[in-house]
């Protein structure tokens, strides 16, 4: 999840403030402290560079909700002749390896990514045309597949949301997970172990959810 830039000295700066906006959150990071920790880049290369603070934070979330499209992109088979359970299976790869895969910098957009769920300081809505509702429609139309019609909306959702959260789920809880498990290898080595794990369990889920619609119990 590194950028890439014709400039020194932009990459410094986006990469300083992913440092800075992982350690501190967006309210409390200073243009100077990002300046500062670009190798003492003047305090107007922010604006110069992005505009101010605001749409340089823009561009992390921006990176941050492009980046799985990209590894997607890179890697994924062509949604017109593979089978659905293929393509589950590319995504869960990149989702996995967006997350965990990218060493250092990615741990920092990993911290920036949990902050913003939890107390959100930027509007989100800005993201929404651009990949909030075209990645839900992806995923709701690749659940709708496997799931089949007879599986209602609410828990086609239900199941997309169960399936990604299995992946999500590190970003939260890994400082006590890694208390409770200290022999974990950690995600940067486990993450294609995990992403096939999730496959596997979130299959036997896709079918139970679909022999519960395809046979429903009788009203008592």
């Amino acid at each position: 999840m590194t950028p890439k830039d014709g400039s020194d000295t932009r990459e410094k700066l986006l990469l300083a403030a992913v440092a800075v906006f992982a350690d501190k959150g967006y309210k409390a990071a200073t243009v100077r402290e990002i300046c500062r920790r670009a190798e003492g880049a003047n305090n107007n290369a922010v604006t110069y560079y992005f505009g101010g603070k605001a749409k340089l934070y823009a561009l992390i979330l921006d990176i941050m909700f492009a980046e799985t499209q990209r590894r997607m992109a890179e890697t994924a088979p062509d949604a017109a002749t593979d089978p659905p359970e293929t393509r589950l299976r590319a995504f869960l790869r990149a989702y996995c390896a967006t997350l965990y895969a990218g060493g250092e910098v990615a741990e920092r957009f990993i911290r920036i990514f949990s902050r913003e769920m939890l107390t959100p300081t930027y509007d989100l809505s800005t993201l929404e045309e651009k990949y909030i509702r075209p990645q839900t429609k992806w995923g709701m139309d690749l659940l709708g597949e496997l799931l089949g019609p007879d599986v209602p909306r609410e828990a086609v959702r239900d199941t997309l949301a169960g399936i990604v959260g299995q992946a999500a789920y590190y970003c939260f809880v890994w400082p006590v997970f890694k208390l409770a498990h200290p022999d974990h290898p950690g995600m940067a080595a486990h993450w294609p172990a995990l992403a096939e794990h999730i496959f596997t369990f979130s299959m036997a889920g896709i079918a139970a959810v679909r022999e519960k619609y395809a046979h429903p119990e009788p009203a008592s």
